[in-house]
């Protein structure tokens, strides 16, 4: 049977069922998993939520927890409720069991030490098993560039000390994208991280934008409509990667993912070669780690340790993220007041903003839910499509945003744009295709109405060809400049600096760009409506 289980006579968590210290198997299963609970949860515990059974002085690890149930030595003694606001409250406590199973803080203050000796078996295992795999990937990928995704949480300095193992060397190159809105305590061990390894290389990817510019144009990301991943990290990261690809065949990168996150990493690969960003290759050497693993090693190594979880968060990430939970949203309001407060009255305001009806529901987590553009400026996603009588496969479009020739970089990736002629009213081209120059489309355009006539080329694929063309019309729209489509693109034809431009020479037409998601559209989509149809009479 998997899980953590603990050792009555060293009162110890063990990785596997037999004590390697004791040699004792008459052992209890705890948990699925397992974390330490720090004295600064403890003490909060204890000070916001009546948990006065804890000692005044308890020391680290006195607690240790599964989810919202906390376990003291090896039996179950709290757990945590929550409200229908996400308000936590000590539920059902056993006041008894944790007077009758104190321990000398002698023996506590020697936890880290017999935690290694039970485990020492296993613990060299997961160890050896992750640097055999880092040095094979690496053998497999040898013309890359190797480098950590570190994003000051445990378990990527838990991949950052195994690299640097497998490798035995320092300076391996560290990557990090700020994504504007990291905890506090993320921000200052990342800077003494850096200052306790002057030796490693690292990087710090900044986005175009910061988080609340973008989310004050498109709204807040939600568990559907995930911006912030696209725009606030793949996109910084792709332009390091773009970088470093230059004087290589790419980019192998390790990072933390591990599969009891979230039932989505399980079902990845642990080396994935086709992933948000062109030109890198992912690894993730602890995936099949559980947490309670990651904490073994962290502590019997002595690594240093981002202090906010010692204060009780499970994960270290975005403050705003529509992913965390009841309890790290209640730590966030705790611990960092300040951006609590900024992000609390930037929802509001956004929900009055659209005209939402209860500002307070929308504050309290109904944005996390948010799954279209309600109460944005739909229009921007959305375009008046005519079918004209008079000549097969004519469209006419009405653009919602004023026309500009920037429109012509979003139809680069059909193929070259060429301008035959333009009187400063009416523009006229050709886009065609390949060596062969063969023809794709015929554009009308008149600025003042903002008005596009195209005629395809071919029937066939008629359907398929038109589609692309109208998911470019609204990405012209809706375009907010987040680098998402420079970070997805391969040959690097796109550039996102202040406007979003394609390079005719490096564009191949693999039509990535134009397949992937758009961060613009889906914010601004109202869902579930259905474009307009009309006809029209041939003429522009």
């Amino acid at each position: 049977m998997s899980g953590v289980w603990w050792c009555t006579t060293c009162q110890t968590p063990l990785m596997k069922r037999a004590c390697e210290r004791c040699k004792s198997s008459s052992t209890t299963r705890v948990a699925a998993d397992l974390v330490p609970v720090f004295r600064q949860e403890m003490q909060l515990l204890r000070q916001k939520l009546g948990f006065g059974s804890l000692p005044m002085a308890t020391p680290d690890f006195w607690l240790w927890s599964s989810g919202t149930v906390y376990y003291r030595c090896g039996r179950r003694v709290a757990n945590m409720r929550y409200d229908s606001q996400g308000t936590p409250a000590l539920g059902k406590c056993d006041h008894a069991q944790l007077r009758n199973r104190a321990l000398p803080h002698a023996r506590l203050a020697s936890l880290v030490g017999r935690l290694q000796e039970a485990n020492n078996t296993y613990l060299r295992e997961i160890e050896d098993e992750a640097i055999r795999f880092i040095r094979n990937v690496v053998s497999r990928f040898p013309d890359h560039t190797i480098m950590v995704a570190f994003s000051g949480g445990k378990d990527s300095i838990v991949v950052s000390h195994l690299v640097r193992k497998a490798l035995g060397r320092s300076n391996v190159l560290h990557l990090m994208a700020d994504t504007t809105v990291e905890a506090p305590d993320t921000s200052r061990y990342v800077e003494q991280f850096r200052r306790d390894h002057p030796q490693i290389p690292f990087i710090v990817a900044t986005p175009q934008n910061s988080f609340y510019t973008l989310a004050q144009e498109i709204g807040p990301p939600s568990r559907i409509i995930r911006w912030c991943c696209s725009s606030h990290k793949a996109a910084p990261m792709g332009n390091v990667v773009a970088a470093l690809r230059s004087g290589c065949s790419g980019v192998l990168a390790f990072d933390g993912i591990r599969e009891g996150e979230s039932a989505r990493r399980r079902t990845y690969s642990r080396v994935t070669e086709k992933v948000k960003i062109a030109g890198e290759v992912l690894a993730s050497p602890i995936k099949s780690w559980r947490a309670f693993d990651v904490w073994t090693y962290i502590l019997t190594k002595s690594l240093p340790l981002n202090h906010g979880y010692k204060y009780g968060f499970r994960r270290m990430g975005c403050l705003p993220c529509p992913f965390n939970s009841n309890w790290s949203s209640f730590l966030i309001r705790e611990l960092y007041q300040p951006d609590y407060e900024r992000w609390r009255g930037f929802l509001l305001e956004h929900a009055r903003r659209i005209g939402h009806p209860a500002p307070e529901g929308f504050a309290a987590g109904g944005w996390r839910l948010r799954a279209g553009g309600r109460g944005m400026d739909h229009a921007r996603a959305s375009i008046d499509k005519q079918v004209c009588l008079v000549e097969d496969r004519t469209f006419t479009y009405r653009l919602t945003r004023p026309y500009s020739d920037d429109l012509l970089e979003f139809l680069r990736p059909f193929g070259n744009v060429k301008v035959s002629n333009d009187d400063g009213v009416i523009l006229q081209a050709e886009i065609v295709q390949g060596k062969a120059q063969s023809l794709f489309a015929r554009i009308k355009a008149t600025r003042p109405r903002s008005m596009l006539r195209v005629t395809f080329a071919k029937t066939c694929n008629l359907r398929l060809s038109s589609q692309r063309f109208e998911k470019q019309l609204k990405r012209f729209q809706s375009c907010v400049l987040c680098g998402s489509c420079s970070s997805m693109c391969g040959p690097r034809a796109i550039s996102v600096n202040g406007r979003y431009t394609v390079d005719a020479h490096k564009c191949v037409g693999c039509m990535a760009c134009v397949c992937g998601s758009c961060i613009g559209i889906e914010s601004f989509t109202r869902k579930g409506t259905a474009q307009k149809w009309s006809v029209c009479s041939g003429s522009v």
